[in-house]
């Protein structure tokens, strides 16, 4: 499982991911991801393009950050 930070100077936040999120994805690149996208409170788009796999583990994952991203007023987008 692989994360990968996008640099963006308009303001968006922007993380690949590939692989397998499935258990040990999520063990593996869980915390950088929260803390690459839910902790700076910014909108973010997460591309999905090189993701082999997703388990419920996963969805849990992506779904925690977009519900923290709602509270501090921004928002999660979803791509490929």
């Amino acid at each position: 499982m692989q994360l990968t930070i996008i640099p963006r100077t308009d303001g968006f936040t922007q993380v690949a991911l590939s692989g397998r999120l499935d258990a040990m994805g999520v063990q593996s690149v869980g915390t950088r991801f929260q803390n690459a996208t839910a902790a700076l409170g910014k909108p973010t788009i997460i591309d999905l393009t090189d993701l082999e796999f997703v388990a419920s583990l996963g969805l849990g994952l992506l779904l925690s950050s977009a519900r923290a991203l709602h509270k501090k007023g921004a928002r999660a987008v979803i791509v490929n």
